[in-house]
């Protein structure tokens, strides 16, 4: 065999074997990538409690570049409401009002429902479980808290250029004592909606029962189930200590969704019975928005101050119906894949449901 050909064949058998490490190594990233997306948490879940030793102590000293210097950052628009009990379209009218809500630029800071993600998750999700007191609620830390704050109020605000301002989550309640810290002239809108209608939005698919998210955010979700008395003796099938592919949580949405929702509703009631609920509250009942709800918006608008124009009223009577409202009623209509005894779910409300005024 000449030099060349040998020269040859082992160029070939080279090319074949880099062909076949190439395959390997991008089979490898492929996977690894793909384990990213499946399981990966929300990049600011992990929190932000030795980011910038330097920080202002104080959130009103921290104006994001180019913002308005006239702009108070102790004062956003903050929701106290439960998930599913309106926020999303009412969020969708302040945005077409002006009222900056995030940067919708930026994949990390609002997701399709409008939820303010660095504040879900690298505030309450962060903070919630590291300062939670069973009876009392959060216990303020002011140092993590700061820390915390400034650096998810830096992101959120990345792209905003002054006027009104604020943010959406589904459980800032919980965690209102460290929100108050940090904004101590918040205006809060508080959303109230029949808890048995707000159980079928989504077919009883909220928090604890979403796979992606039970196992990052586990004792986060028992929190906000269970409560400030972790009355987790009250639930009737054994709530197991982590999640795991197929337990009793998925078999139980329902009975999790309405629970979570009585807790919202408790968390209030200790929060105005304890003085520790702000003055600037403005509550909205849900039902009203839908029916009438330029009027209620006017309302809401100016505790705000802020302007309610012709388009706005237009733009929220295209958002606003009144066909969810009842739908417990007839709940068999709506609820799919389900052995639950609904009925005993919603027997289980009436507390609730009486203290915020629905015939139960």
């Amino acid at each position: 065999m000449s030099d060349d050909s040998s020269r040859h064949q082992v160029d070939q058998g080279m090319t074949k074997a880099l062909r076949r490490a190439g395959r390997s190594v991008r089979a490898r990233i492929r996977a690894a990538v793909g384990r990213r997306k499946r399981s990966a948490p929300h990049p600011w879940f992990a929190g932000f409690v030795d980011d910038d030793k330097d920080i202002a102590a104080r959130v009103p000293s921290v104006v994001p570049r180019d913002a308005a210097p006239s702009a108070d950052l102790s004062a956003p628009v903050l929701f106290l409401a439960a998930g599913h009990s309106g926020t999303t379209p009412l969020t969708r009218v302040l945005e077409q009002a002006g009222v900056y809500i995030g940067n919708r630029e930026d994949p990390d800071s609002l997701n399709p429902t409008y939820d303010s993600l660095y504040w879900a998750y690298g505030f309450e999700r962060t903070l919630v479980p590291k300062l939670w007191r069973q009876g009392q609620g959060c216990e303020l830390d002011p140092g993590m808290v700061t820390t915390v704050g400034l650096a998810c109020l830096r992101r959120h605000l990345s792209a905003y250029r002054g006027g009104p301002w604020g943010f959406k989550t589904c459980c800032a309640m919980f965690g209102h004592a460290l929100y108050r810290f940090l904004f101590p002239h918040a205006r809060y809108i508080h959303l109230v909606r029949d808890g048995r209608d707000l159980v079928l939005s989504g077919n009883g698919y909220l928090y604890l029962t979403k796979r992606s998210s039970r196992k990052q955010h586990w004792h986060y979700f028992k929190i906000i189930t269970f409560g400030l008395s972790d009355d987790i003796a009250s639930c009737p099938f054994p709530f197991p200590d982590s999640p795991g592919e197929h337990d009793p949580v998925m078999e139980n949405r329902f009975w999790i969704a309405a629970k979570w929702w009585k807790e919202h509703v408790r968390m209030m009631e200790h929060l105005r019975a304890n003085s520790e609920l702000s003055p600037q509250v403005h509550t909205v009942r849900y039902e009203e928005l839908c029916g009438n709800p330029v009027p209620v918006l006017a309302d809401l608008f100016r505790f705000l101050d802020v302007e309610f124009t012709e388009s706005t009223a237009e733009f929220a009577r295209s958002l606003f119906y009144t066909t969810s409202i009842g739908r417990w009623k007839e709940w068999q209509r709506h609820v799919s894949g389900c052995s639950e005894d609904m009925d005993g779910v919603f027997a289980g409300m009436r507390q609730e449901l009486e203290s915020l005024g629905y015939e139960a």
